[in-house]
């Protein structure tokens, strides 16, 4: 099979793992196949295609399989209820899908590979294809674009910072990958989000989900300040009541820094003040409020939360 490139340096790669990350439409499931025939072409092996689902394996690369396999002359049997190929060597290449991987023990396996391995559940392969490779001591490939830091594969990738011998990644983008013009990569560019562009297309390992700030970086935008000017206080205050919660801030310049927080269980707006000006007696303070405290009425003689802040000496800017 031609291979691009950084196709070729990764199928002659001899590590018994390895991590491939790349953009979308790179080339990825072309690789998987090649590496699915390089590992069947010796007598007698068990390889496993494996996926999100049976239905999407079969979508991926079944019938560019099967036509590559015919093609060289390799196949003496298909199975297509069973999405498995029996070769002239006695090998078995058989598709596979994670959704229910418990049904997958039970076999001495030869290699896997793993594709859009972000959306397959590590279990997969911590709990059922590692130990299958144990007894023929075979390898596996994981293939995907990635999902963020907190998916398993970002682990992966890293492993060979823990295990170099035995483990190898690689991380190349959909532009590398050569099958995608640079005029369709522009205009996706001009149509995605700047962090879903570099995930899908620069293969970089973003954290997209369940963030009102997508663009934040803690390794960029955290440093720690010495010695904060406690003269003026910043305080973002929040009127649960188990617990009611405050972030307090200085600011140096144009940034902001984070320098203590406050969690009380079981209480009020009334010891939320006292416990502020317990902490910090000398400090002009000044509340951001959440803007519910300006009508929400926190005692029997009905004053709102904005104005127990207010009668407390604070100042207050309630959002409008």
């Amino acid at each position: 099979m031609k291979l691009s490139k950084i196709q070729s340096e990764v199928a002659s790669d001899t590590h018994r793992f390895k991590t491939v990350i790349a953009g979308r439409r790179s080339g990825k499931s072309y690789l998987a196949i090649r590496e699915i025939c390089y590992q069947a072409k010796e007598p007698n092996k068990l390889v496993w295609f494996i996926t999100s689902s049976y239905r999407a394996a079969k979508m991926i690369i079944w019938k560019p399989l099967k036509q590559k396999l015919l093609d060289l002359n390799w196949v003496s049997k298909i199975n297509e209820a069973e999405l498995t190929i029996h070769l002239h060597n006695g090998s078995e290449i058989c598709l596979k899908g994670s959704e229910n991987a418990a049904g997958l023990r039970g076999v001495s396996l030869s290699y896997a590979v793993f594709d859009e391995a972000a959306q397959v559940d590590p279990d997969c392969f911590y709990e059922v294809v590692r130990p299958a490779l144990a007894d023929q001591q075979g390898g596996a490939m994981f293939i995907t674009t990635p999902l963020g830091k907190s998916n398993w594969t970002f682990d992966l990738y890293n492993q060979p910072e823990k295990d170099p011998d035995n483990w190898k990644s690689w991380q190349f983008t959909t532009m590398e990958g050569g099958w995608v013009s640079p005029e369709e990569i522009e205009q996706a560019k001009k149509e995605m989000s700047e962090p879903q562009f570099r995930q899908e297309f620069m293969a970089t390992f973003e954290t997209l989900g369940n963030l009102v700030a997508y663009s934040w970086n803690r390794d960029k935008n955290i440093r720690e300040l010495e010695n904060p000017n406690l003269e003026n206080l910043i305080v973002g205050a929040d009127f649960n009541v188990s617990p009611i919660v405050a972030c307090v801030m200085v600011r140096e310049g144009e940034d902001m820094y984070v320098i203590d927080e406050v969690h009380m269980y079981s209480s009020n707006t009334n010891e939320l003040a006292d416990e502020l000006k317990f902490r910090y007696p000398r400090s002009k303070i000044t509340v951001m409020p959440d803007p519910s405290g300006t009508a929400r009425k926190t005692s029997a003689n009905g004053v709102t939360d904005h104005t127990i802040l207010r009668n407390a000496g604070f100042q207050v800017k309630a959002p409008r």
